[in-house]
Order: structure tokens, then C-alpha cells, then sequence
């Protein structure tokens, strides 16, 4: 790794702590940089993973100091996260390159479309009509933990889909459910994946240095009534630049290292 490669992705990971807090985009600049270091899909998905812990952590304390984090409301999909991020991440060390790499990409694509439904509701300040009860929201929510414990890319973009979109949350109550959420996703999947030795620690730190500025700037904002337009916009931006680099990288349209 070149000196100018670690600066780079130092960079990017700065870029990728901001949208991991404000949309849940992280991995949206990170995989694809990642793959073109020259990483497998699947080395690529296990390392994106060790900086989003640590920028989740950050974000997290953030929001606790500013009381932003609803424990009664967030509990229940705590314990979602868990169960679902120790399955998911024991079936991840399974899979090999060429069916993560289509994975990341069709889940990309889905969650894209996904964020452009319904702006309505995603820009309200005020509980929107839940179009499932919340038993049923947990569950779909602990399902999409066991998926994110396999794919990396667009998993907090996923979870916040369901918050707003099918339970009717307001951004401002979703985003610090997600975030902490995150956390413990990001943590348990970082450990199992570590310990299978998919993870490259060197790249690693380098982009979690850069994530963990990058979330303590952006958790002022995670939160914030005023901030929702800009979260929305930006959950737009990334998830579509995000999807479009993907496809040409699977596509194969992008130089190779």
C-alpha cells in the first residue's frame, strides 16, 4: 500500500464516517474504493466493516451525551440486531467473491429504488401511519440484520427503510435507532469475520481513522428536525452514486489495479 493510497483512503474514510451517521451510506464511497485497491468482494465487504464500528461508536456517544437515543424505542431492535448479526456473519464467511460481489450489487440497486419511494414520509417531522405493527417490524428488521451481517453495503440503509418507510418513524427518531443498531451489527460481524481472517487490518486502520473524524463532525447533525431535508438528500446522492460505480465495477467498466 502506497503512501498516497493510504492518504486516499484516509480521505475516503472521513467521507464515509459523515454518511455512515447522516444516511447510512458508508459504504457507499468505501466498497468500491476497496475494490479497486485490488480486494476481493469478499475481503472488501469483511473490511468496510472494522471502520463503520468504530465510526458507529463514536456517533453513539455522541447521541447519548445529547439525548437523542429513544432506549425504550430502541431496545427491541437491539436485540434483533444481535441475534441477527451472529447468524449473518457466520453465513458470510461463507461465501466467495463472485456471489458477494452480485449480492452487493443487487442489493444496491433494490435500495436505491427504495429511497426515492414515498419522499413524504422520509422529510416528516411527525410519526407517519405504520404500515405493519411493531412485532412485525422487529422481525423484518432482525432479517435484514442477518443480510447486513452478509453484505456490508446498504445495510443501515435497509434498516432505515423499514423504521420510516414500514413503522413510520420520523428521521430524527430512526437515524439514532440505526446508528446504535449499527454498532453492534458492525461490532459482532467485525469480530467473526476478523477471526476468519477476511479482514485487511492495514486498510483498516486507515479508513478508520478517517471515519472516526468524519462521524463525530456528522453526529451533531444525526438527530437534528432541521437536518432531515439534508439527510434525505444526501441518503439520495450516495445510494445512487454508490449503485452506479458497483455496476461498473461488476460490469466491469473500471480499471483493475
Amino acid at each position: 500500500m502506497t503512501l498516497f493510497d493510504a492518504a486516499a483512503t484516509f480521505l475516503i474514510g472521513i467521507l464515509a464516517g459523515v454518511l455512515s451517521v447522516l444516511a447510512g451510506g458508508g459504504v457507499t464511497v468505501v466498497l468500491p474504493v476497496l475494490l479497486g485497491l485490488g480486494l476481493s468482494a469478499d475481503h472488501a465487504n469483511a473490511t468496510s466493516r472494522f471502520n463503520l464500528t468504530v465510526g458507529s461508536a463514536i456517533a453513539t456517544i455522541a447521541l447519548i451525551r445529547q439525548k437523542h437515543v429513544d432506549w425504550k424505542a430502541t431496545l427491541p431492535f437491539l436485540v434483533a440486531t444481535v441475534a441477527g448479526a451472529i447468524v449473518g456473519a457466520g453465513l458470510g464467511t461463507l461465501v466467495r467473491s463472485p456471489a458477494m460481489l452480485a449480492m452487493i450489487v443487487l442489493t444496491s440497486v433494490v435500495s436505491m429504488i427504495l429511497v426515492y419511494l414515498n419522499p413524504n414520509r422520509w422529510l416528516s417531522i411527525a410519526p407517519t401511519r405504520a404500515f405493519a405493527p411493531e412485532y412485525a417490524g422487529v422481525f423484518i428488521y432482525s432479517l435484514l440484520c442477518v443480510y447486513g451481517g452478509v453484505v456490508a453495503v446498504d445495510s443501515a440503509i435497509l434498516r432505515l427503510i423499514v423504521l420510516v418507510l414500514l413503522l413510520g418513524m420520523p428521521l430524527s427518531k430512526a437515524n439514532p435507532i440505526k446508528v446504535v443498531t449499527g454498532l453492534v451489527l458492525f461490532a459482532i460481524s467485525s469480530a467473526i469475520y476478523g477471526d476468519a481472517g477476511k479482514v485487511s487490518w492495514g486498510i483498516a486502520a486507515w479508513l478508520t481513522a478517517g471515519t472516526a473524524i468524519g462521524s463525530y463532525v456528522a453526529s451533531g447533525y444525526a438527530a437534528s428536525d432541521n437536518a432531515r431535508k439534508w439527510v434525505y438528500l444526501v441518503l439520495q446522492i450516495s445510494v445512487t452514486i454508490e449503485t452506479l460505480l458497483l455496476l461498473a465495477q461488476w460490469l466491469g467498466w473500471l480499471p483493475h489495479p
